[in-house]
């Protein structure tokens, strides 16, 4: 009886533990992910129906008057900086979500803090997972990874229209990427300011399918004109992988869905792929696995657990000019592409596991 008793606790510690343990953790990971797509996608509606009914319905209506007052009198804070918070960028949060993936950076070059940059990331994917993390949280250690480098992510202005949520963007230290906000940034007195931005935007969203490597870059100079203007280095980032992360249904160019798509994007500046990903149990199946089952089991809206690699790359020097010329923005665009070109090749098999004829496609 003794002995019998000695023993289980051993099997306990050694087989159930770990496998509960790795249970605990996909279940932070997918909840962690879960959060984040509620904040991206349902949160501004859920905020805005509890404002009007607190200013209309319940007697917390000064409440609701007040924040209407203060979000006119800060509706310039994104373009000012915003209002990061070490707090919130600290959050276990955003480990647990490059964790759900995983995602890996790899640093090609130091990045000193005696010059401001431009980091430019490719692609944009459904929702620009990778981007956001590395710009916007210190889940990669980020202090660690740029050191002395004051880092912003920049989105579309009208991710700051909608009540509160604007509030945890700019926590985030996340401002409108329209070129006042980013000259703002880097026309900071001290050294070491930097923003990263996708300039494939929305648009690219649309072409972003698994193994396919498609951005718009060939007529997005306007991040081009900022640098020069600032004197700002161009950082080249590429995550290898973040066009997997959901499945999109094709649409042809002038068919009805694509005009939907179009219209959309013309009205709101946000564009509308017709994507989809696995469901909340399928996020704890092996991958191997959920490719034996039916599709329709194991559909959903969270993203595929597929592992995203993100190459860093060294800075190209970017001389000021406050007035540059047409001539001139092609020829450090130009440069730019090259050297994005010679990234991607150059990493594409040594680190994300490509053919060698993977192509990178620029529209």
């Amino acid at each position: 009886m003794s002995s019998n008793s000695t023993k289980s606790p051993k099997k306990f510690s050694k087989e159930i533990y770990p496998r509960h343990k790795h249970f605990a953790n996909r279940l932070k990971q997918t909840l962690a992910v879960l959060f984040s797509l509620w904040t991206l996608i349902v949160a501004p509606f859920c905020i805005i129906s509890i404002l009007l009914l607190f200013g209309f319905y319940t007697l917390l209506w000064p409440f609701a008057g007040l924040y209407l007052v203060w979000y006119l009198y800060d509706i310039k804070q994104p373009c000012r900086g915003s209002r990061p918070s070490e707090y919130v960028k600290n959050w276990h949060i955003w480990r647990h979500i490059v964790d759900y993936f995983p995602i890996e950076i790899h640093k090609t070059a130091e990045i000193p803090p005696t010059q401001n940059y431009i980091f430019s990331a490719h692609p944009h994917g459904i929702l620009g997972s990778s981007s956001m993390l590395l710009f916007s949280s210190n889940a990669h250690n980020t202090q660690k990874l740029f050191p002395g480098i004051n880092l912003h992510g920049a989105t579309l202005g009208v991710n700051f229209w909608f009540p509160i949520r604007r509030e945890f963007f700019m926590a985030l230290g996340i401002i409108s990427c329209n070129p006042e906000s980013i000259s703002y940034v880097l026309s900071r007195p001290k050294m070491g300011n930097a923003v990263g931005i996708v300039p494939g935007g929305a648009a690219e969203s649309l072409e972003s399918f698994p193994n396919v490597h498609r951005i718009i870059l060939k007529n997005r100079k306007g991040f081009v004109r900022l640098a020069i203007k600032h004197g700002a280095s161009l950082v080249p980032v590429y995550h290898f992988g973040e066009s997997s992360l959901f499945r999109q249904i094709s649409t042809k160019e002038f068919s009805l869905a694509r005009k939907f798509q179009n219209l959309v994007k013309r009205w709101t500046s946000v564009a509308f792929p017709f994507a989809y990903g696995q469901n909340f149990l399928a996020s704890f199946l092996p991958v191997d696995y959920i490719h034996k089952l039916p599709r329709m089991l194991t559909i959903g809206l969270l993203p595929f657990r597929n592992k995203v690699v993100t190459v860093v790359g060294a800075p190209i020097p970017v001389k000021k000019n406050e007035n540059p010329s047409e001539d001139l923005v092609d020829e450090v665009h130009a440069e730019y592409c090259l050297r994005l070109r010679e990234m991607f090749n150059q990493y594409k098999t040594k680190l994300a596991g490509l053919p060698t004829d993977a192509e990178l496609q620029f529209l």
